[in-house]
């Protein structure tokens, strides 16, 4: 319950940075506007990214999304790395950059002074233990949180916009 209501301090920041910039009188469309909440919101409640760090991600995981959500379609010999230029390619490097990211955010909020009070997921993740006692391994809680983030992202943007866009059509509902 502590840390729901944390994420929803997040959220209500990364709601008003947003809006602040919103043209007043004027229609505009909302999916960007949306996509940028949730991932600004995801990064840090999620990740727990601030600084170089959230940039990074920022900038990595749109069009990462994008195209392995394209590949994801296509068949197998078209997904394979055949290089720098290939789709296959780039979502490998796109990957390499946010597993470089995401290992350095392991590895701060481990060395984290005050590990015990943060309250994003990855320090939930760190903290766990299987049945055995064992801790759950860095790559498997990367893995856990790239796909938090590319599946929450974009589902819930979507779902952002669309919503705005019923109440704009129906302002009585």
């Amino acid at each position: 319950g502590k840390r729901v209501h944390e994420y929803e301090r997040i959220v209500e920041e990364e709601v008003m940075r947003e809006i602040a910039n919103w043209p007043e009188g004027s229609e505009f469309e909302t999916l960007a506007p949306m996509m940028r909440i949730t991932l600004n919101v995801i990064l840090r409640a999620v990740f727990g990214a601030q600084g170089p760090a959230l940039d990074e991600l920022r900038e990595v995981m749109p069009p990462a999304v994008e195209l392995g959500s394209r590949l994801s379609l296509l068949p197998p010999a078209v997904r394979r790395d055949l290089g720098p230029w290939s789709p296959g390619g780039k979502i490998v490097r796109y990957r390499r950059r946010i597993d470089s990211v995401v290992e350095s955010l392991i590895a701060a909020a481990r060395a984290d002074s005050a590990f015990q009070e943060r309250s994003d997921v990855l320090t939930l993740l760190l903290a766990a233990r299987y049945e055995n006692g064992e801790p759950i391994s860095d790559r498997h809680i990367a893995d856990e949180l790239v796909t938090l983030m590319a599946a929450g992202h974009e589902t819930t943007s979507l779902s952002l916009a669309w919503a705005v866009e019923r109440l704009r059509r129906h302002p009585d509902l």
